[in-house]
């Protein structure tokens, strides 16, 4: 389903983009970046993800 959503990178070879609309709980959208985190380079934007994916990762035990 996400594949209607990657486009190649403008900017480098091999690199895709990721671009959709999501609810504003994030939901689907955690779980996605959290199973795949070792493809994920970048998180952009918004600020609102990137500030929930840094409070899901502090919650992770070690």
């Amino acid at each position: 389903m996400t594949q209607a959503y990657l486009q190649p990178s403008a900017d480098e070879l091999g690199v895709y983009d990721f671009e959709c609309n999501v609810n504003e709980k994030f939901f689907g959208l955690t779980n996605f970046i959290l199973g795949y985190h070792e493809h994920i380079v970048e998180i952009i934007e918004p600020e609102s993800l990137i500030e929930h994916i840094r409070r899901h990762i502090g919650k992770i035990n070690f």
